[in-house]
C-alpha cells in the first residue's frame, strides 16, 4: 500500500535524480529562451526610440507651424530657425537637411524640441504682448 498511495509509481533515487536533472535542463532551456527573447525586445526598443527621435518624428519650421496652427511669421523662420538650432545644440540633437522645392535646402528638427522651443517661444510672446497692452491701457487714463 506504500508504493501507490497517491497513484504514484515508486522510483528508485537514480531515477529521481535523473528527472530532477531533466527538469532542470528544461528550466535552464526556457530560461535561455526568455533571456534570448528580452535582449532581443530591448534591442528593438532602443531602436525604436532611437528612430523615433532621430528619424520619425522631425519637422521643418514652417511644417511644424502651419501643421500646429501657431501664429507665427514667414518672415521670421529664419531668425526662429538659427534659435532652434542652437536649443538642438543645446540638447545634443544634430539638425538634418531635407531639400524643399520651394525654399531649397532647409533643416528638420525633432519634434519634441521644436514643441519646447515654440512653447517657451509663445508664452514669453504672450508676457510681452500683456506688458505692452498693459503699458497702454495706463497711457489711456
Amino acid at each position: 500500500m506504500d508504493e501507490n498511495q497517491n497513484n504514484y509509481p515508486r522510483m528508485t533515487q537514480a531515477e529521481l535524480i535523473m528527472q530532477m536533472a531533466q527538469l532542470n535542463v528544461e528550466y535552464e532551456n526556457k530560461i535561455n529562451e526568455i533571456e534570448r527573447r528580452q535582449s532581443l525586445l530591448e534591442e528593438k526598443v532602443k531602436n525604436l526610440e532611437k528612430n523615433k527621435i532621430d528619424h520619425g518624428c522631425r519637422s521643418t519650421i514652417s511644417s511644424y507651424v502651419s501643421r500646429n496652427g501657431l501664429p507665427i511669421y514667414v518672415k521670421d523662420l529664419p531668425q526662429l530657425g538659427r534659435q532652434v538650432t542652437a536649443l538642438c545644440k543645446k540638447r545634443g540633437y544634430t539638425p538634418s537637411k531635407v531639400s524643399v522645392e520651394r525654399f531649397g535646402e532647409m533643416n528638420t528638427y525633432p519634434d519634441v524640441i521644436l514643441y519646447e522651443f515654440f512653447n517657451s517661444y509663445l508664452k514669453s510672446a504672450q508676457y510681452q504682448l500683456a506688458v505692452k497692452v498693459a503699458s497702454q491701457m495706463r497711457e489711456i487714463k
